[in-house]
This record gives structure tokens, C-alpha cells and sequence, in this order.
């Protein structure tokens, strides 16, 4: 949250969210918003096709790989190759750590970790 903000429930229940607290919303609840999707309790599988009026303009309108129409279907087959080819490394090369490994900011992105500051140095040998 950028600045402290409070939220009020359709029942009447107030709820503050301070600044500085992280927030993340599942893609899903878009589904149910009535302002995006008339009716969306009914059953219309035709309003999440790229052309459809209800999808039109609304970025991750249908998000069946969690990032849109173009999103690769071949995703979780990398994201399970890359664990391998790092343990295929470690077996073929010895690695040494020349930099302390930098510090990690959980709040910069929702389901994102990324390092907060420069690179890391390794020196790497091929192993006999």
C-alpha cells in the first residue's frame, strides 16, 4: 500500500490497510466482478474468447496460464527443465561463491523475489 487506506464491505465492515503492506488479489475474483462480467454466476464459457465483448479491454480477462491469452503454454515444463539443467551444472562443474549473495525484497512484487542489489560473482571449474 502506498498510503494508509480503509476499505468498506458490502456488510458494513471496515478494514484499514497501512501503508507499507503488502496486498495481492488471486486472478480469479475477476471472474466474479459483476462491473467486468455481467452475470457471472451463469454458466458462458463464450465470454472468456479473445473476441468476446466481456473480454475486450480487460488485461488477464481469462488467464488460464496465469498471464493472459499469449501466455506459453509450454511455461511449466521450463520452469520444471530449469532445476535439472542447474543440477546437471553443479554436476559437471565445481562452483565457488566469490560475492556474499545480496539481500531479498519480499515486498517489491506480489509472487516475485528478486535480489535487492548487484551481482554475484562464481567462479566455476570443470570437474575430472
Amino acid at each position: 500500500m502506498k498510503k494508509d487506506t480503509v476499505l468498506e464491505a458490502k456488510s458494513g465492515r471496515k478494514y484499514l490497510l497501512k501503508r507499507g503492506e503488502l496486498v495481492g488479489l488471486h486472478f480469479c475474483l475477476r471472474h466474479m466482478d459483476e462491473n467486468i462480467y455481467p452475470e457471472p454466476e451463469t454458466f458462458r464459457p463464450t465470454r472468456f474468447l479473445k473476441d468476446s465483448d466481456e473480454s475486450k479491454g480487460h488485461a488477464y480477462a481469462w488467464a488460464p496460464f496465469s498471464a493472459g491469452f499469449h501466455k506459453c503454454s509450454g511455461y511449466p515444463l521450463a520452469m520444471l527443465e530449469i532445476p535439472v539443467v542447474i543440477a546437471l551444472m553443479f554436476r559437471e562443474y565445481d562452483l565457488t561463491l566469490l560475492d556474499p549473495l545480496p539481500g531479498m525484497d519480499y515486498k517489491q512484487a506480489f509472487g516475485v523475489v528478486g535480489p535487492k542489489d548487484g551481482a554475484v560473482r562464481v567462479r566455476y571449474r570443470k570437474r575430472r
